[in-house]
């Protein structure tokens, strides 16, 4: 059970991070500083919904 929770929460982990690397690079890109604050944003949320899980 234990494993099969952490599988998942690794696949997930993998793609919003896969996905916060587009947004940023996007964000580079064009040099959007709203884009970049954006990405940071995300970033953020996405480690703390991986820390409470």
């Amino acid at each position: 059970m234990e494993k099969s929770k952490l599988n998942l929460c690794g696949l997930i982990a993998e793609f919003f991070g896969t996905m916060l690397l587009v947004v940023f690079g996007a964000g580079i890109a064009s040099k959007a500083d709203t884009l970049w604050a954006a990405s940071i944003a995300f970033g953020l949320v996405i480690m703390a919904l991986i820390v409470t899980l």
